[in-house]
């Protein structure tokens, strides 16, 4: 695999774009090694939207956890953040697994 080229320096207006550029080959690459391997475009297609999503999901739960520790080391936390996060947490895994069963 080829080396995926660093991004822009921040606040370029065509980071967004630069980074489908560089992500793109590989992209491909793994589309195609899947519909080699006997799937189908539209199951690869599907699957890599999926991934895309859970990904996102994951990126912004992160960041969202991140914030709340840090608000949690400062003092700065109400008591509800906690119970705020496990049930978001929560509804990210029923999400990203089919998990429908806790009533939350």
């Amino acid at each position: 695999m080829d080396r995926i080229p660093s991004p822009p320096a921040d606040g370029h207006p065509d980071s967004f774009l630069r980074c489908q550029e560089a992500t793109d080959d590989v992209m491909a690459a793994v589309a195609l090694a899947a519909v080699d391997a006997g799937w189908t475009p539209e199951e690869v297609a599907a699957a890599l939207v999926e991934l895309a999503n859970n990904l996102m999901l994951s990126v912004l739960a992160n960041r969202d956890l991140d914030r709340n520790l840090a608000g949690l080391r400062s003092g700065r936390a109400q008591g509800h953040v906690r119970q705020v996060h496990v049930e978001h947490e929560w509804r990210v895994f029923a999400k990203t697994t089919g998990n429908v069963s806790w009533a939350g």
